[in-house]
């Protein structure tokens, strides 16, 4: 492994050593994308998405102009793409939705997160059965 290596590279040593599975949490890609100015698509094909287990998902809130996962609001578009996106390439045995501050009165939005999330899991879940 190179002396200074990238994120990709770093996760991809570590989990083939470690022949462990993968936390894959596409908010925190987004939000480091948008951050540092890459492309958060092509980041997400250097992982190594047949070990992803578990992806994880959450808003964003900016904070003296860096965009931060904040988990206090509905999921951003932009991650609801990447996310659909991500289940292109990988087969995970879960979404989680984090979403730990600033509760709605009602939970009516925190249920269409997860309806959201529920539906592209399956979509995507029925184009690998199918194909």
């Amino acid at each position: 492994m190179p002396a200074d290596p990238s994120e990709e590279e770093f996760y991809t040593s570590l989990i083939t050593q470690a022949d462990c599975g993968m936390l894959l949490d596409v908010t925190n890609t987004y939000s480091n994308a948008v951050n540092f100015g890459f492309d958060p698509y092509a980041q997400i094909q250097q992982f190594p998405l047949d070990r992803v287990v578990e992806i994880h998902i959450a808003c964003g809130r900016w904070t003296d102009g860096f965009l931060e996962d904040s988990h206090d609001a509905p999921v951003m578009t932009k991650v609801w793409d990447l996310l659909e996106f991500t289940l292109e390439h990988c087969s995970p045995k879960a979404i989680l939705l984090e979403r730990d501050a600033q509760f709605p009165n009602n939970l009516d939005e925190i249920i269409r997160d997860v309806d959201r999330a529920r539906t592209l899991f399956d979509r995507a879940k029925d184009r690998r059965v199918r194909g």
